[in-house]
């Protein structure tokens, strides 16, 4: 339950944003023109993430775990070579998801076969599962007017790495900390879905992978969906 509070808070923290500061969003997100019909933005995005369909016992814990989404588009570029409401458009940029737990179970690996292990704690604050990756966006964008666009497509995510870190108090309260870095059973390519309403500078965005981020040899296959904001 103090997941699920915390994730509607955070939505309801990104909607205030959305809501009281579009005229600032507006300005910083304004594209450029580059062309005579190509325009350039950058974006900076932050959401939430979620797994889906983990239905083994072991890793049942993860079916609460949630984390977040930040991304960088370094270079958004529109192209209205169809027309001026209808556009292509393609974003290059860098993402990390994380997967947190808060409960009393964390991320581990079995050092032998390395697999992902659950490892049971007396006190955790939390243990992240985080993936970073260089992704490229293509699709197509239909503008309605000056303050009201949609772009929908798919988004190739190239993952180049994944760590764990898991931060726990022990018998004397003391707060312990243990990190995996390079585990890297992650698949090395995942395709995402997108759909992103911009409104007056601030982008709304829902994605959904259906392909699994972790390689089954080490670990469930599960897919994700992320939402959030682009500014």
């Amino acid at each position: 339950m103090k997941a699920f509070y915390k994730i509607i808070a955070g939505a309801a923290f990104m909607a205030i944003a959305a809501v009281s500061a579009p005229k600032a969003a507006a300005q910083v997100s304004d594209p450029v023109m580059i062309g005579s019909n190509i325009e350039y933005n950058i974006g900076l995005g932050f959401g939430v993430n979620f797994p889906m369909g983990i239905d083994e016992n072991y890793y049942d814990p993860m079916n609460k775990a949630w984390g977040f989404d930040f991304s960088f588009n370094f270079a958004e570029f529109y192209w209205s070579g169809l027309s001026q409401t209808e556009q292509f458009f393609l974003t290059l940029g860098i993402e990390n998801k994380s997967f947190r737990m808060r409960d009393d179970w964390g991320y581990g690996m079995v050092p032998v076969t390395e697999t992902l292990a659950m490892v049971p704690y007396a006190d955790m604050k939390m243990s992240a599962l985080r993936i970073f990756s260089w992704n490229a966006g293509m699709g197509y964008r239909h503008v309605f007017d000056d303050n009201f666009d949609i772009m929908v497509g798919p988004i190739v995510n190239f993952n180049t790495s994944s760590r764990m870190k898991t931060k726990y108090y022990d018998a004397d309260h003391k707060l312990q900390k243990e990190k995996i870095k390079g585990w890297n059973h992650h698949e090395l390519v995942t395709i995402e879905a997108m759909i992103r309403l911009n409104i007056s500078g601030i982008g709304l965005y829902v994605k959904y992978n259906p392909f699994p981020l972790i390689e089954e040899a080490y670990g469930p296959v599960f897919t994700t969906w992320s939402a959030g904001i682009m500014l």
